[in-house]
């Protein structure tokens, strides 16, 4: 289940995608589920990357681009 309201947490991308996963999960995971939920070539444009701060005032993501952001989250659970 992927919720259609897009906020985001006040924290950077990597933790907003994490939520509710190890923190020991690897970048690696993180790239490919960014992949998948075809989120990773705008997070790679931005200056911090994985460690952008969606709390920022303005920030340059679409109402879509959020969806993304929580679809990459709801896929790294690994959905049954």
């Amino acid at each position: 289940f992927v919720s259609q309201d897009p906020d985001l947490f006040a924290t950077t991308i990597k933790p907003n995608t994490l939520l509710g996963v190890p923190a020991s999960t690897s970048l690696s995971k993180f790239i490919a589920t960014a992949n998948s939920a075809q989120i990773n070539e705008l997070i790679s444009s931005l200056p911090e990357g994985w460690l952008f701060d969606t709390s920022r005032p303005n920030i340059p993501f679409s109402g879509g681009q959020k969806q993304r952001l929580r679809i990459a989250r709801a896929l790294i659970r690994k959905p049954s």
